[in-house]
């Protein structure tokens, strides 16, 4: 748990060090790319920490729904499409596509 508290500091300062760094007119595609990627990491991070289910807030189809943070999501498979956009985001890697 600590290790991700620091991991969630030095992401938090990266992120301010560089949105201070940034051109206020002109900021180029990598630049943004960068600093969304740190955001979504940040965000993957303090979820994870909350108890708050990463798959269940990508799930478009709501096939996972977490009711409180830290508590298991109930799973309704029949509106799964197969999208696969939980797999990405599960750091627990807790999610099987079945045939």
């Amino acid at each position: 748990m600590i290790e991700k508290e620091q991991e969630i500091k030095d992401l938090e300062q990266e992120i301010e060090e560089v949105e201070r760094s940034l051109p206020a007119h002109s900021v180029s595609a990598s630049q943004l790319l960068h600093l969304e990627e740190l955001q979504e990491r940040l965000d993957e991070l303090i979820g994870e920490k909350r108890g708050i289910c990463a798959a269940a807030q990508v799930c478009k189809r709501k096939v996972l729904r977490q009711e409180e943070p830290g508590e298991m999501p109930d799973l309704y498979p029949s509106m799964c499409l197969g999208c696969t956009d939980c797999l990405a985001v599960c750091p627990l890697g807790a999610i099987r596509l079945m045939q």
